[in-house]
Order: C-alpha cells, then sequence, then structure tokens
C-alpha cells in the first residue's frame, strides 16, 4: 500500500482520500528551526535562531491553504536581515517543505 503525506490534519478529509491502495497521512504541526551565525564583523560565537511552526485555521483543506504560520525567536534574542526578501526566503522554504505535493512512500 503506497502512503500519501497531505498538509491537513482533519480526519475527514483524510478518510475521503483513503483507499485500499493508498494510506493517507496528514500533517498536524510542522516545525523548522533555522539557524545562522551573528551578522557582525568579528569573531563572534553568537548564533541566531528563528522558528517557524504552522498554526491550524479555519478551514484546513488538502490544498495550499488552512495553516498561520508562527514566526518565534527566543526571548532576549534576535534575528537580523538586510531587506523583506531574506525573511520571504525563509517562509518560501518552509512552505515548499509543508505543501511538498503529496510524496508517495511505498
Amino acid at each position: 500500500m503506497k502512503t500519501k503525506v497531505y498538509p491537513c490534519n482533519y480526519t475527514d478529509d483524510l478518510e475521503k482520500e483513503c483507499s485500499s491502495e493508498v494510506n493517507a497521512v496528514g500533517i498536524e504541526e510542522m516545525s523548522i528551526t533555522y539557524v545562522q551565525p551573528a551578522d557582525t564583523c568579528s569573531n563572534s560565537d553568537e548564533i541566531q535562531n528563528l522558528t517557524i511552526t504552522t498554526r491550524c485555521g479555519d478551514s484546513v483543506g488538502l490544498g495550499e491553504e488552512g495553516f498561520y504560520f508562527d514566526i518565534t525567536i527566543p526571548e532576549g534574542e534576535h534575528w537580523s536581515i538586510e531587506d523583506g526578501e531574506e525573511l520571504k526566503a525563509l517562509v518560501d522554504d518552509f512552505k515548499s517543505r509543508l505543501y511538498n505535493k503529496q510524496k508517495e512512500q511505498s
């Protein structure tokens, strides 16, 4: 039996996708912590952490909708960016991993 993974946590939607040939598995929560070295010219050992986590919205389905993305930086720390494109790149990376089109595993 093949397994398909969907970015969805509603069992009713997943049951509709199940059959004798396919086992549908949902993602209820996903979290990725990104790290980068300090943005200074010194030889600092400082590491910056930023975590992106899913949070279910009101209408979770099998498509690219239904999740909010929470961004967390540990208290007292920071994440330095030069422009918004850097933050957008992290969110885009996270979304591409979450919505990876129905990976199949045998």
